[in-house]
C-alpha cells in the first residue's frame, strides 16, 4: 500500500481522533487570539539577537570578518522585519533595534494596564 493509497483510505471518527491527538496543535491566524507573554518573549530575543549581532560587526577587524558580520546583521534585521535591511548602514540598523525595544516597553505598559 502507498502513501497515496493511505490518504485516500476513508477513516472513521474514532481513527481520526487517534490521529488527531498526535497531530501537532495549529497556531491562532488572528493575532488577537496570541498570547501577549508569548510575543513579548519573541521580541525581546529578537531586539537581543540583533544587538549580538551589532556588537559583533563592531567587535570585528576590518575587511572580510566585518563584512561578514555585517551581512549577517542585516539577515537578522531583514528577518526581525526591517525593510530593504539588506542595503542598511549599520547605523540604519541600530536605530531599528532602539526603535523596536521603544515599542517593546510600550506594549508592555499597554497591556499591563488593560484588566
Amino acid at each position: 500500500m502507498t502513501w497515496k493509497d493511505i490518504l485516500k483510505a476513508p477513516l472513521s471518527e474514532r481513527e481520526m481522533a487517534e490521529v488527531k491527538e498526535f497531530m501537532p496543535e495549529e497556531m491562532p491566524i488572528d493575532p488577537k487570539l496570541r498570547q501577549p507573554g508569548v510575543d513579548r518573549r519573541k521580541a525581546r530575543s529578537t531586539i537581543e539577537e540583533l544587538e549580538r549581532r551589532i556588537q559583533s560587526v563592531k567587535s570585528a577587524p576590518p575587511g572580510l570578518q566585518q563584512r561578514s558580520a555585517l551581512q549577517l546583521l542585516r539577515g537578522t534585521a531583514e528577518v526581525a522585519g526591517m525593510p530593504d535591511a539588506s542595503t542598511k548602514s549599520l547605523a540604519d540598523i541600530s536605530n531599528f533595534v532602539r526603535e523596536m525595544k521603544v515599542r517593546s516597553k510600550g506594549n508592555q505598559s499597554n497591556s499591563g494596564t488593560a484588566a
